[in-house]
């Protein structure tokens, strides 16, 4: 559990770093983006996965 929760802290360190969050992604989030509507922000989308 520690571990997950520290490599979370990770990844988002480094998405305020650089905004890494295509790379980050599976592949199936690619055709969930392509298709999301333009008035959905990226990192709302990927919250809805990630849950």
């Amino acid at each position: 559990m520690h571990v997950q929760r520290r490599d979370m802290a990770a990844m988002t360190m480094q998405q305020s770093r650089e905004s890494p969050e295509l790379y980050l992604l599976p592949p199936t989030a690619f055709y969930t983006l392509s298709r999301a509507s333009h008035g959905i922000p990226i990192r709302r989308i990927i919250s809805m996965i990630c849950m």
